[in-house]
């Protein structure tokens, strides 16, 4: 512990940086979701075969939810699935 915070301090502060560290990881697995949807789309409009539709929008499910989980946050995630 740094001796100039209180332990108090030094708490909330740590709380925040997992909470950061937390959101960029959910930022890279949007991310990531999103890149393998599009291509998955790109080969159902090059191949014409249906398969990677079907795989393309069962990636975006995901990212739909965890923006929305994102936005609204765990406590309200949990209200609407209830």
């Amino acid at each position: 512990m740094l001796p100039f915070f209180s332990e108090d301090v030094f708490q909330l502060m740590k709380d925040e940086l997992d909470e950061l560290k937390k959101r960029a990881r959910v930022q890279n697995d949007i991310g990531a979701l999103e890149k393998s949807a599009d291509e998955y789309a790109d080969k159902a409009e090059i191949s014409g075969k249906l398969t990677f539709i079907t795989k393309s929008n069962s990636l975006r499910r995901p990212v739909n939810r965890r923006h929305l989980f994102k936005t609204l946050g765990r406590k309200s995630m949990r209200s609407l699935l209830k």
